[in-house]
């Protein structure tokens, strides 16, 4: 290879970590938005309470 090969090689090398850094990135920004922007969901203290009890609370 030569130097200009050499360099043009690294050049896209460069280029493709950087895209590949970037996606990452937006990749996580994008999916963090998507869970983050659920409603919460309150659950109810199910401790020392019958099954029987517990499903009932749980019901809709």
């Amino acid at each position: 290879m030569t130097a200009r090969t050499e360099t043009r090689t690294l050049e896209y090398a460069a280029v493709a970590a950087a895209f590949l850094v970037f996606a990452y990135f937006i990749m996580n920004w994008a999916l963090e938005g998507v869970i983050h922007s659920r409603k919460l969901q309150t659950v109810p203290d199910l401790k020392g309470r019958s099954i029987a009890a517990a499903l009932d609370q749980l019901a809709p």
